[in-house]
């Protein structure tokens, strides 16, 4: 950690005692892509202090985002982030396909073989690339940008047993669902799955001030003990910043006290029931997904193909502006429909919404000629 300032420390160890497994050691940024990018860095660091410096590549999962540094952005790809205006891809980054059963690309017969499959996609990339050469694999327990992509629970403990095989370091992106945001603390406890770093943001201050970090297991953090040679050679001008360490503490206090974890669970629940009925009502929802407090809602113009509606129908539009209309602004992507309200909110706010929601849900419908 970088900084000495007794804030910083004291949300250090508060952290070292609520993630799971072993992580307990934790560096400081200002947000999550910076955290991404310091995870990162700490892999490839990590190799080279372990004398394998070829150790340089990053697999990550089509569909993922993981920030908007030219490091991190390359890193799966968002629908809604294009990046046109930046290239090349870097030589460093192998993208492999998601575990989306909706939208499988194995021709999986179930939710089971398209985790198995998924994972294999993985441990094919590493055998292709060589695994001398690469460094980790990056991904979210549960992937926000697609609506909330929960893998089979098969998936997690398949990729964690291929990078120990190979050993490749596993990094959870848990900017999103870290703190409580999947009815766990983390999406780490969900998939039953340790990581050997954990990138978090957003949710550790609840947006109050900027802050995220990249917290490690001890095998990891060691490797960087023993004299100036070993040291990590990484830092931002705002590092460990006390201030946001104190925010830090107070919205975890606040998340703690009103057991906000286990009502993102029950919410999530609340949320899942309702739009399990709208797919039944309305033909252009072709898939609905999530859990906890990150859901989602796919939208197609034939249930059978799954295609997706021309965007120059612009359905997103519509929808976000039905939506505004009735008091609920959310921005919707080019297909899906993201839900992801706060932490506090309660069962009728719940209810409220996605009356909401459905009701903009039937108008664009209605539009789309369905």
């Amino acid at each position: 950690m970088l900084g000495y300032y007794s804030k910083s420390a004291e949300l250090a160890k508060k952290i070292s005692e609520i993630t799971p497994g072993d992580l307990s050691r934790s560096f400081f940024c200002q947000g999550g892509s910076e955290a991404n990018e310091s995870s990162l860095k700490l892999a490839q660091a990590f190799h080279v202090r372990n004398g394998e410096k070829g150790r340089y590549k990053v697999i990550s999962r089509k569909g993922s985002y993981h920030g908007s540094t030219y490091g991190t952005m390359w890193l799966g790809g968002h629908p809604g982030f294009p990046r046109t205006d930046y290239q090349p891809k870097p030589s460093n980054v192998i993208t492999v396909p998601h575990p989306h059963f909706y939208r499988d690309e194995f021709g999986s017969s179930n939710y089971e073989e398209n985790a198995i499959n998924s994972a294999q996609a993985i441990e094919d990339a590493i055998i292709f690339e060589g695994p001398e050469s690469v460094s980790a694999v990056i991904g979210e327990p549960v992937s926000q940008p697609l609506g909330g992509i929960l893998p089979h629970e098969a998936y997690w403990p398949l990729v964690r047993e291929i990078c120990d095989k190979y050993g490749v370091l596993l990094i959870f992106d848990e900017v999103i669902t870290g703190f409580g945001r999947l009815g766990e603390w983390f999406g780490a406890n969900l998939v039953k799955t340790n990581p050997d770093i954990m990138s978090f943001a957003k949710g550790i201050t609840s947006g109050y001030f900027p802050l995220g970090g990249t917290t490690s297991t001890k095998k990891v953090a060691n490797a960087f003990v023993g004299g100036p040679e070993k040291v990590w050679s990484h830092m931002y001008t705002y590092s460990a910043h006390p201030a946001g360490a104190a925010a830090a503490l107070a919205n975890l206090e606040i998340i703690e006290k009103n057991d906000l974890v286990q009502n993102a669970k029950i919410r999530g629940l609340q949320i899942s029931e309702k739009l399990l009925e709208m797919k039944e009502k309305y033909e252009i929802i072709g898939d609905v997904r999530g859990v906890g407090l990150i859901q989602g809602v796919e939208f197609v113009e034939d249930r059978v193909t799954k295609k997706h509606f021309d965007s120059s129908l612009g359905l997103n539009k519509l929808l976000t502006d039905e939506l505004r209309k009735r008091g609920v602004w959310i921005r919707v992507p080019a297909f899906i429909l993201p839900i992801a309200p706060p932490l506090t909110i309660n069962a009728d706010q719940t209810e409220e919404l996605c009356r909401i929601i459905d009701e903009s849900i039937a108008t664009v419908n209605k539009k789309m000629g369905k």
